[in-house]
């Protein structure tokens, strides 16, 4: 948002939770933005999709072997092996 805007309009994090408020951010006379906090779930959601959207704080996550098991089988393996170097 801040990069949009050039200027500090927002606070912002890499954790869930730093939008408290939901403001609406005049990015030029045509175009507006809302920052909002919270996350609208869907009724089947997992906990995998929860993580994976990076709606919960990593030291809340229990479990960290399913989500990076997704992750495993969405991405094509030999990025994987290309990104982390690791042989073949």
């Amino acid at each position: 948002i801040n990069s949009l805007k050039r200027s500090k309009v927002a606070d912002v994090g890499a954790t869930p939770g730093v939008t408290k408020v939901a403001q609406e951010i005049s990015l030029d006379k045509h175009v507006k933005l809302l920052d909002c906090p919270g996350i609208v779930f869907a009724k089947d959601e997992t906990d995998t999709a929860v993580v994976l959207r990076n709606c919960v704080k990593l030291e809340q996550v229990e479990d960290p072997v399913t989500p990076v098991a997704e992750i495993v089988r969405r991405v094509d393996r030999d990025k994987l092996m290309v990104l982390y170097a690791t042989p073949a």
